[in-house]
């Protein structure tokens, strides 16, 4: 492990590694598995389900109103429309951000009963409450244009999935890179930064991890919440900036982050990483995953040099793996800013993304638009 290539850019190739195929049948299975929901008005549907009807990773509801969690991180699933990535908007920008078409809390005041699908499946509640976020952070609704741009002219669906139109292959890599690389024990209890709601929490949920995930955005604490109590899962939701920590000494084994670093301004990436040693077990992993090279002007996460200071130095932590960050060179997303149906509106775009100062403008000027997610993994000592 201590020389293991994984502090890396995304590559494709990596899902047809055997430790991560075998996170993705796993994965897909749930997925499957809280797509399988229908909503029911009548107790007697669970009362009268044989024994064998029942899952162990579910329980019936009791009525009871799930509580308003107390916790936010700057966040993946609070993403702005001007950011254009998986994740959520740079910090101070939560007035654009995409907001979901119903609320979780009404839907969950006056909770029904839960009732087997097709025979020997799982309980939910109502389809909309085992939803989990998109990877625009979105609760519901189709994917916007904005969001197919951002995949990419040569985006290709992957075999098997079973949620493309919420879950592109890019965040199967980072599911399936962060799980495979980090030596998570069962029952352990792990920080999600900004994941509140999201697949990656209720993937390491489902797994029997005690799970905290903060966010800023209150509506996806309170969807984490209605998932943790649905599905028995020991899984929370808290509101709180993930610049500013408020947990104890040593409380988490694991942290976790899924591209949500890159929507912090520097200096809130600084921050975070200083208060994560604090807040880790000794012998407990930090593993990220984050935007790289993205043109746009919030970005700046562009070099092995930015990851390290970045990250590393303000954490005080170990590299696990090979003490250097890799760029292998390929990428696969898009800037939506520099989209233009043809080369005429292309540069169009390009020249106003240059002018209004959206884009990085050597960026622009070296036509380096696309860019791709990396992964980073430390750890602190122990005692």
């Amino acid at each position: 492990m201590d020389d293991a290539l994984i502090n890396k850019t995304m590559d494709r190739n990596d899902l047809a590694r055997p430790a991560c195929r075998r996170i993705l049948t796993e994965l897909f299975g749930l997925m499957r598995r809280m797509q399988r929901v229908v909503p029911v008005t009548n107790a007697s549907s669970i009362d009268n389900a044989p024994r064998s009807m029942r899952t162990a990773d579910v329980q019936p509801a009791d009525h009871s109103v799930v509580g308003t969690p107390t916790v936010a991180a700057n966040a993946r699933n609070s993403h702005t429309l001007a950011s254009g990535s998986m994740g959520g908007p740079s910090s101070g920008v939560v007035a654009e951000r995409a907001t979901p078409a119903t609320s979780v809390a009404s839907s969950f005041t006056n909770r029904q009963p839960l009732r087997p699908v097709n025979g020997n499946e799982s309980f939910a509640t109502n389809s909309q409450a085992l939803t989990y976020s998109s990877w625009y952070g979105r609760l519901a609704g189709w994917p916007g244009a904005w969001e197919h741009i951002n995949r990419g002219m040569a985006y290709q669906p992957y075999p098997g999935n079973p949620d493309e139109l919420k879950v592109p292959w890019f965040l199967l890599w980072e599911i399936a890179w962060l799980v495979a690389n980090t030596p998570l024990r069962p029952g352990s209890r792990v920080l999600d930064m900004g994941g509140a709601g999201s697949l990656f929490s209720c993937f390491l949920a489902a797994r029997g991890h005690d799970v905290v995930s903060i966010d800023i955005d209150a509506d996806l604490c309170r969807r984490a919440d209605a998932l943790g109590t649905a599905m028995n899962w020991r899984m929370r939701g808290e509101v709180m900036d993930m610049a500013e920590l408020d947990f104890p000494d040593g409380h988490f084994d694991h942290i976790f982050s899924v591209c949500v670093f890159e929507h912090l301004p520097v200096s809130g990436r600084v921050r975070c990483n200083e208060h994560i040693r604090r807040v880790l077990k000794p012998g407990g992993t930090a593993s990220y995953t984050f935007d790289y090279a993205n043109p746009q002007a919030f970005g700046r996460l562009a070099t092995p040099e930015d990851v390290n200071w970045q990250f590393v130095e303000p954490s005080g932590l170990s590299w696990r793996g090979q003490p250097r960050f890799e760029d292998n060179g390929l990428r696969y997303l898009s800037c939506p800013q520099s989209f233009g149906f043809g080369r005429f509106t292309e540069s169009a775009a390009r020249i106003h993304a240059f002018v209004t100062g959206s884009m990085e403008r050597a960026q622009v000027l070296a036509n380096e638009t696309d860019y791709t997610f990396g992964a980073l993994f430390l750890k602190k000592a122990d005692g």
